[in-house]
C-alpha cells in the first residue's frame, strides 16, 4: 500500500481531478466527487497502517468538501485551480451519493472527534437529497447510511432511509428483470457492481432474504457477462451494454474493476462461498495485467493507476478516479487477507 501518487495529486486545497501522465493537471482543478473518494481511501488507509500522513490527507479532503458544501446540502462540485467554484446547472447524483459514503465512513472510523462531528453535520444536511437520486446515487447513499449507522448514536431516520432506498433499488430490479436480463436498468453503464453491492448491504442490514437473493442474482449476472476467456473484461464506455445488444469492448475503466472487487468481497463475507473470494482476487488482478491486453494499469514506479484500458493500449494519464479506485480495491483485498486492523468489523463495514 503506497500513497505516493495520492499525495502527488494533492495540494493544500484538495485532490486534483486529473493527471497529465504522472503529474497533476492543474488546468482542470478539483471536484467534490474525487475528494470524497480520497477521504474514504485516506481513512481506510489510516485504519490499515496507522500512518499519520493518511490522517493528515483526510483532513484536507474533508475541509475541501466542507468548503464546497451548500446550505441546502448540495455541493459546488467543481472548483478551478484559482479556487473559484464553477457553477453547474444541477447537482450530480454521484457527487451527493459519494459524499454520503465518505462522510458516513468518517463518522464511523475517524479517530479525530472534530472531523467526526463535522462529517455528521454535513451528512445530516445532505441526506435528505438521497431519495431524489438515480440508481447509482441511491446505491452510494446506501453505502454511506450503512457506515453512518455502524458508527452508532444515529437518529432513527437513518435506518428508515436506508430501508426506503434499498426498497427502491429492489423495485427497480424487479421491474427490469427478465430471464435473460437480470439487472436494475435497461443498460449496463459504469460502476455497475456498486448497485449489487449496495443492495446486498441493505439486505443484510434489514435481514431481508428476498432482497439478498436479488442482489446476488444481479451480481451473478454481471459476473457471467464480464468474466470471459479466464479474466475480467469490463463493459466499455464507448457504447456501454444495451439490453439485447453486445457489450462495448473499450474503454474499460478502473472504477468498474474496483466495484467488482468490493462486491465480490462483500458477497464472500455474506455467504462464505470461496467462489466469490476467487472472483474478488481475479477482479483486482485486472489492474495488474490480467485483462484483455495483458497490460498493467498500475504504475509501480509512481504508485498511480492509469486511466483506462483502450482499444490497443492503456490511457497513460494517472488521474484521481483511477488511482483511488485502485487503492480502494487494494485496501479491500488487504483487509480480507487478514492484515492487522484495530477493529476488523468496523473497518469492514466502512470499506463495503
Amino acid at each position: 500500500l503506497r500513497l505516493d501518487h495520492m499525495r502527488r495529486l494533492t495540494d493544500d486545497t484538495g485532490m486534483f481531478q486529473f493527471g497529465k501522465y504522472s503529474l497533476p493537471d492543474r488546468s482542470n482543478g478539483y471536484c467534490v466527487d474525487d475528494n470524497a473518494r480520497a477521504l474514504l481511501v485516506a481513512l481506510l488507509a489510516f485504519r490499515v497502517t496507522g500512518n499519520s500522513e493518511a490522517l493528515r490527507l483526510a483532513s484536507i479532503y474533508l475541509a475541501y468538501m466542507h468548503h464546497a458544501h451548500c446550505e441546502d446540502g448540495a455541493y459546488h462540485n467543481f472548483m478551478s485551480y484559482d479556487r473559484v467554484h464553477v457553477q453547474e446547472e444541477d447537482f450530480s447524483d454521484d457527487c451527493i451519493g459519494r459524499s454520503l459514503w465518505a462522510l458516513g465512513a468518517c463518522w464511523q472510523v475517524s479517530p479525530d472527534q472534530g472531523a467526526r462531528k463535522l462529517a455528521r453535520e454535513m451528512f445530516e444536511r445532505t441526506a435528505h437529497l438521497a431519495p431524489k437520486l438515480g440508481p447509482r446515487g441511491k446505491a452510494l447513499s446506501i453505502m454511506g447510511l450503512d457506515a453512518f449507522i455502524e458508527g452508532g448514536e444515529v437518529p432513527g431516520w437513518a435506518r428508515e432511509m436506508l430501508e426506503s432506498l434499498g426498497r427502491d433499488l429492489h423495485t427497480m430490479y424487479q421491474n427490469e428483470r427478465t430471464d435473460g436480463w437480470r439487472w436494475f436498468e435497461s443498460e449496463l453503464t459504469y460502476d455497475n457492481a456498486m448497485l449489487s453491492l449496495s443492495l446486498m448491504k441493505a439486505a443484510r442490514r434489514l435481514e431481508d432474504e428476498s432482497m439478498m437473493d436479488a442482489a446476488r442474482e444481479s451480481l451473478d449476472f454481471i459476473e457471467e457477462l464480464c468474466f470471459r476467456d479466464g479474466f475480467l473484461q469490463l463493459v466499455g464506455n464507448e457504447g456501454w451494454h444495451q439490453r439485447d445488444g453486445d457489450p462495448a469492448t473499450y474503454d474499460e475503466q478502473p472504477i468498474d474493476a474496483a466495484a467488482m472487487v468490493l462486491a465480490f468481497r462483500f458477497a464472500f463475507l455474506c455467504t462464505h462461498d470461496r467462489h466469490y473470494l476467487e472472483r474478488m482476487r481475479e477482479s483486482f488482478s485486472w489492474f495488474l495485467g490480467a485483462n484483455r491486453l495483458g497490460l498493467s494499469l498500475y504504475d509501480f514506479a509512481t504508485a498511480g493507476c492509469r486511466d483506462g484500458l483502450t482499444r490497443d493500449g492503456v490511457n497513460e494519464n494517472q488521474g484521481a478516479e483511477s488511482t483511488l479506485s485502485f487503492l480502494l480495491g487494494l485496501l479491500a483485498v488487504i483487509d480480507l487477507a487478514g492484515e492487522s486492523l484495530p477493529d476488523h468489523a468496523e473497518a469492514t463495514a466502512a470499506i463495503g
